[in-house]
């Protein structure tokens, strides 16, 4: 049996249908589930994750410019995924749930200043 490892570069713990649905994308593989919730501030920080733990896919929650930073460094060989989440509010507390994964192929963000430009 094939072993897929999965980085998870986030804060967030893998949720029950997060989890089955990854099981679900690959099912004749052994997933290999791998935590990382640390800090991620650049390329070099990403490239060493890569280097040190080789995942197969990448499930990332990141700011646009550092999740656009990753998909150049994993390139087209290391599918990078994200846990697209439903807001339900309960009471006055807001809760997320897990809808659905999608792959992100690119990061593309189109800006104008609204304010002046200081400094």
């Amino acid at each position: 049996m094939q072993t897929v490892t999965v980085l998870r570069i986030t804060r967030h713990p893998l949720q029950p249908e997060q989890e089955a649905a990854l099981r679900s994308l690959y099912p004749r593989a052994k997933l290999k589930i791998l935590n990382y919730a640390g800090s991620v501030t650049g390329a070099e920080d990403i490239q060493q994750l890569i280097n040190e733990l080789k995942p197969d896919v990448i499930e990332a929650v990141l700011p646009l410019n550092l999740l656009s930073v990753l998909l150049s460094v994993a390139g087209d060989s290391i599918p990078v995924l994200r846990a697209v989440m439903k807001r339900e509010l309960d009471g006055d507390q807001a809760r997320f749930t897990f809808s659905h994964y999608e792959r992100v192929h690119r990061v593309h963000v189109i800006t104008e200043p609204l304010t002046p430009v200081k400094g």
